[in-house]
């Protein structure tokens, strides 16, 4: 199991958890070793020839009436699979289809596959301008619905929860900054953890997970840089969108470190002081401003307090799917109520807690 579908899994979980809700994933058509390597070999010449990729789901057929259908996929690629569902619109009354990720670049070449958002009442899409681009292939209203992050699985329940791990870097980052600390690593007590391969794979996509966010929750500080960072970033023609490390680190409670995305949302979404401070362009920079901010506890108590709180009240994916239900005017189901009072208790929770140690520290000079 590929560890990029890990935000399709986890939303899928919270929505499935709401309650009201039957998740189905269609199986994999079964092909031999053999049949599997010209299938990735025709799929390459379709790509080549600008068509869409075989459909690689086995065909399922849908035996109840629902109201409403919700296709998650990760990016337009994936809306091939959709057909397998042999008798979606017969047997749903509405439907619409969430879209992680949209490369603008690329949508030209996939005119023919996204005719297949014609067939649903709504498309979502994780970024404003990915919205409005989708919005020149389809008939279909297209609107932004934000990232999210399952706030309660991701985020400590204590302030005073150790935090072992002094830097977190997963997905892009820059390579001199990756290098400084990898230095410092070397040089002996500084913990930094970080990813080791591209494209890796997991036994358990729920184990991997649970080990990332048990890492988010134990960092000091967790790398998140824009899109503009990486190999993608010559793909998106200027246009940035809100990574998912962005929802993640402040679910955590890690003080974000990097750059913030330059869109509107942002500005929208992560609207608080110290939502994420920015590295210098310059490496040898990076070690001061770290030992800056471990000298001043109050500022950092408060800079994770209020990014788990500021999750937790807006970014949890119960946000996310109590947003879907209603645009599309379906019930939302007692589940998502549930959900956010779950979220309130935290809250309360670490408001108590975070009042109490800002007392405690109120009478500490920053850097003594």
């Amino acid at each position: 199991m590929s560890l990029f579908v890990t935000n399709c899994f986890e939303f899928s979980s919270i929505i499935e958890a709401a309650g009201d809700v039957d998740l189905v994933a269609p199986k994999r058509r079964k092909r031999s070793f053999l049949g599997d390597k010209l299938n990735r070999v025709a799929n390459k010449l379709r790509r080549v020839a600008r068509k869409p990729r075989r459909i690689e789901m086995e065909p399922y057929v849908i035996e109840d009436d629902y109201e409403f259908f919700f296709f998650v996929c990760l990016n337009v690629d994936q809306l091939v699979d959709v057909p397998a569902f042999v008798n979606r619109q017969d047997k749903c009354r509405k439907s619409a289809v969430m879209l992680l990720e949209v490369i603008n670049s690329e949508l030209a070449s996939q005119t023919e596959t996204l005719r297949l958002l014609d067939t649903f009442d709504h498309v979502f899409a994780f970024s404003r301008h990915s919205a409005e681009a989708l919005q020149q292939y389809t008939k279909t209203p297209c609107s932004f619905l934000p990232g999210g992050a399952d706030c309660l699985a991701t985020g400590p329940a204590s302030l005073k929860t150790e935090r072992p791990i002094n830097v977190y870097s997963m997905g892009r980052r820059s390579e001199d900054l990756h290098c400084q600390f990898r230095s410092w690593s070397d040089e002996g007590d500084f913990f930094y953890v970080y990813d080791i391969g591209h494209g890796l794979t997991a036994y358990s996509l729920k184990d991997a997970r649970a080990l990332t966010l048990s890492m988010i929750r134990r960092a000091q500080y967790f790398i998140c840089y824009n899109m503009m960072v990486g190999p993608k970033a010559k793909l998106l023609g200027g246009k940035d969108w809100i990574p998912f490390r962005f929802f993640e680190g402040a679910a955590g409670g890690a003080v974000m470190i990097g750059s913030r995305p330059e869109c509107a949302e942002f500005k929208d979404l992560f609207d608080w002081p110290d939502a994420v401070i920015d590295m210098p362009e310059d490496p040898a920079s990076a070690r001061p401003l770290l030992e800056s901010l471990n000298r001043d506890p109050r500022r950092v108590t408060t800079i994770r307090y209020r990014n788990m709180v500021e999750a937790l009240r807006r970014h949890d994916w119960v946000h996310r799917w109590e947003n879907v239900l209603v645009s599309m005017s379906v019930a939302v189901p007692a589940g998502v109520m549930v959900r956010k009072s779950a979220l309130e208790e935290r809250i309360v929770t670490l408001s108590a807690e975070y009042e109490y140690l800002i007392n405690l520290l109120s009478n500490i000079t920053p850097g003594a």
